[in-house]
């Protein structure tokens, strides 16, 4: 329903993994840009991260850059 913070933890748990759910860059990556869509600055520096390493998508470094420069607009103060 458009839950920007819900999206994120998919987007986060399909980044990781855990017992129950394999990691799937691509399903992280999805869900990670739908957070985005809707003003999460962690999803964005996470996507910025996608970017700069090549999970789920190719290694993108201006791309990278643009995620990380939306999540600094949004607030995000991690590294």
């Amino acid at each position: 329903k458009n839950d920007a913070y819900a999206m994120f933890k998919l987007g986060y748990l399909y980044s990781n993994g855990d017992a129950l759910i394999p990691v799937n860059f691509s399903l992280a990556v999805s869900y990670y840009q739908k957070a985005a869509d809707l003003g999460s600055a962690m999803a964005a520096n996470n996507l910025g991260n996608m970017y700069l390493n090549g999970y789920g998508v190719p290694k993108n470094y201006s791309m990278a850059v643009k995620y990380y420069e939306r999540a600094a607009q949004l607030g995000d103060k991690h590294g």
